[in-house]
């Protein structure tokens, strides 16, 4: 009975791992597969070569050996490089534009679109600078501003369809949604508020300030609008107010618009546009003028000296032509300091201290303070505040990347984000007090309100969503403690292309190393881990983070999970002298343990296929005991002396087993029994070779060439099978 229940046992074993092989056999149809595994089936390779994804024999996608993914490219430089044009990521496009200038920006739905040669150029929002070609310097921030654009140069434009029919002109500053709506050819304009310079499309030199200022039409040159809705009827005309203003004030005292006074002095308390000439026709009076001609009398400049503004007697505003460097200052001490040209600064203290740096934009109260570097656009209140030598940053929002002072090309929206980096370079972070641990880390890329780095020295890492924390370089953290699934309709790839593998060794433990692992169900400690990533915080960014955990609490402590010990499996894996990379290891003291199941695929195939070998051992022993309990039932069965003889021939099995193609084979012959003959035949029956045996013991030195596989051989007396057993041949 026990020989029994051993053979059904055998059998059932040898079923479950025979269609496990067989399913692990089958290919990857091009019309698809069903019943497959995800545990087990996948596409790719298991050894340490990338892997390509080819359309049309090209090569489209690559994914290299230590993870990075290249898009249009063979060499990514980062966890995922994009090559050849730009990144499109739920519509929102992030790159360069066409033609992949290295100077350009682009963030936003095809902004720059149809680039060729353009060059410094920023674009922001859906479309912006959709139809720049040449056209260099340009800022573009908001949907579809500065869209049609194709050569102008030098042009700024802040808020939705700013400058959106613009074509050629330069030079051109306009804030406010549908600021300079019509503009196409005109240049050295500089609009703020709404609809402001809205229905002006060839005229130069013209400044509007305020909602709907300067908006009635007419192509004039060298006019000011100062006010909402105040209209300009003529070229060089200057315009205060609509026609709802009744008086002019300032500090203290006023002046009703219908007063004569050519001077426009006002009281002994203060003034306005003070001058110290006789009164008459031919000033500005202090407390106003009347008798003007439209068309005719302007504030401003009849040459191309800069026109400037002061308050206390200081800076607080200037307007330039392009001879005269192209510099548009609003606000008291604005470019206070400035030296050098085609720079924009709109607020209290903005750029105030620059001296040598161009190609700048600040918008909000001291943006880019004290900074002397180029190509920056702040647009916010403190927002780049001490950066000094960092150049080509953006940065958007209160306090954006206000502790910087010598990192460049970084790249951030939101309060207070990227807000202590000082020297890290080309970092990118959206949302509310992002990336705010980064001092000096660079080509980090975080997306998401509070999202962050564990510490601020971590170079090429990455955390996506709200609260996500990542704590190692080169790291991509998905998500924070709530998320309980991350899913994708194709699952996940590793580049593992055998062209690009070196030093391939059958190295990799088995039975050995599985038997060691301690599967476990846990739960996991969603508050402890979460202390540990945040112990860094101020008390401030945790007490907001705490409250909007208490708004949505994580599920993923209550969940019951399946899995392994990542400290346990790394001793698994010494313990059998096993070099296994699923396992990462933390790399400082802010770093984790982790564990990648997908990487215990090899050692369970390795495991498979050790338990594949004994069971072929154990079928043979099967068949072995099967041959002989036939020849015991025809021992039984037949009373000839003829059969007598044959059934007391020997046949042993062969030494080794399996054997790599020399193998010795024992064998007894009764004496005179006639002739007896050793026959080889493969598992068909097909005859391979024979041998003449003598009566009484004897042995066959077989030594063979054959294919590895299994055959058979068999001891025939006088024409009749006395036994038939099988060998394994293995190479």
């Amino acid at each position: 009975m026990k020989t029994i229940y051993k053979l059904l046992y055998v059998t059932a074993l040898l079923c479950i791992i025979n269609g496990g092989m067989y399913a692990q056999k089958k290919s990857w149809l091009i019309s698809g597969n069903t019943g497959t595994n995800p545990g087990i089936n996948f596409l790719g390779t298991i050894d340490h070569q990338p892997l390509v994804i080819k359309t049309n024999n090209m090569t489209r996608m690559y994914i290299s050996n230590d993870g990075s993914i290249g898009i249009g490219t063979v060499f990514p430089s980062a966890k995922l490089t994009v090559a050849g044009s730009d990144a499109n990521i739920y519509g929102l496009t992030v790159g360069r534009g066409s033609s992949a200038i290295l100077s350009n920006v682009a963030v936003g739905f095809e902004a720059l679109r149809t680039n060729t040669t353009g060059l410094n150029n920023a674009a922001t929002g859906y479309r912006s600078l959709w139809a720049n070609t040449e056209g260099s310097y340009n800022t573009a921030n908001g949907f579809g501003s500065l869209v049609a654009n194709t050569t102008g140069n030098f042009n700024t434009a802040l808020g939705a369809q700013g400058l959106v029919q613009n074509i050629t002109g330069s030079d051109n500053t306009a804030v406010g949604f549908n600021s300079m709506q019509i503009n196409r050819t005109g240049s050295y304009n500089t609009a703020m508020g709404f609809f402001s310079l809205g229905l002006i499309s060839t005229g130069n030199y013209n400044t509007a300030v305020g909602y709907s200022s300067f908006s009635n039409g007419g192509e004039y040159f060298n006019s000011t609008a100062l006010g909402a809705r105040a209209d300009i009827t003529a070229s060089n005309q200057v315009r205060i107010g609509d026609n709802n203003v009744t008086s002019l004030y300032c500090m203290g005292a006023y002046a009703a618009t219908t007063t004569i006074a050519p001077n426009m002095y006002i009281s002994s308390t203060g003034q306005i546009l003070r001058s110290t000439a006789a009164t008459g026709m031919g000033y500005w009076a202090l407390t106003g003028n009347s008798g003007t001609i439209d068309g005719t009398h302007f504030i401003g400049t009849t040459d191309k000296v800069p026109l400037n503004f002061r308050v206390n007697n200081q800076k607080a505003g200037r307007i330039e032509v392009a001879e005269n460097t192209a510099n548009t200052f609003y606000g008291y001490r604005a470019g206070d300091s400035n030296g050098s040209r085609n720079n924009t600064a709109t607020g209290f203290g903005a750029l105030a201290f620059n001296v040598t740096g161009h190609e700048n934009t600040a918008v909000g109260c001291q943006a880019l303070n004290v900074s002397t570097a180029s190509g920056n656009s702040a647009i916010g209140a403190f927002t780049l505040f001490n950066n000094q030598t960092g150049f080509n940053n953006t940065a958007t929002g209160l306090g954006a990347l206000y502790h910087n002072i010598g990192g460049y090309q970084n790249t951030t929206y939101g309060l207070n984000s990227l807000s202590a980096n000082n020297s890290g370079n080309e970092n990118t972070s959206m949302g509310v007090y992002s990336l705010t641990t980064n001092v000096s880390g660079s080509n980090n890329s975080v997306f998401g309100s509070y999202a962050d780095v564990r510490t601020g020295n971590l170079n090429n890492a990455t955390a996506i969503g709200n609260s996500a924390i990542v704590n190692a370089s080169n790291k991509v953290r998905l998500g924070n403690n709530n998320v309980t699934i991350v899913e994708s309709a194709v699952g996940s790839w590793t580049t593992s292309d055998g062209r690009f593998k070196k030093d391939i060794r059958e190295e990799v433990k088995g039975l050995e190393f599985i038997k060691l692992l301690r599967p476990v169900v846990y739960n996991f400690d969603v508050d402890k881990f979460d202390a540990f990533l945040t112990s860094h915080l101020p008390d401030s960014i945790k007490t907001m983070r705490k409250q909007m955990s208490d708004k949505s609490p994580s599920k993923l402590s209550a969940i019951r999970q399946t899995g392994f010990v990542a400290q346990e499996m790394e001793e698994a894996a010494k313990k059998c002298g096993y070099n296994f990379n699923g396992v990462h290891a933390p790399e400082s003291a802010t770093d984790n343990y982790s564990i990648s199941y997908e990487k215990l695929v090899v050692p369970l195939v390795k495991a498979v296929q050790e338990l594949s070998g004994k069971n072929d051992a154990l079928q043979l022993e099967n068949e072995v005991l099967k041959t002989r309990l036939d020849k015991i039932e025809q021992l039984l069965r037949t009373k000839s002396v003829a059969y007598e003889n044959i059934s007391a021939a020997r046949l042993e099995q062969n030494v080794p087993n399996p054997h790599t193609g020399n193998t010795l084979i024992n064998y007894y012959v009764p004496l005179n029994s006639g002739k007896a003959v050793l026959n080889i035949t493969d598992m068909k029956g097909a005859l391979i070779k024979s041998f003449n045996l003598k009566d009484g013991q004897g042995q066959v030195n077989l030594q063979s060439k054959l294919a590895a596989g299994t055959y058979q051989y068999s001891l025939f007396i006088n024409g009749q099978l006395s036994e038939t057993k099988q060998m394994v041949l293995v190479r």
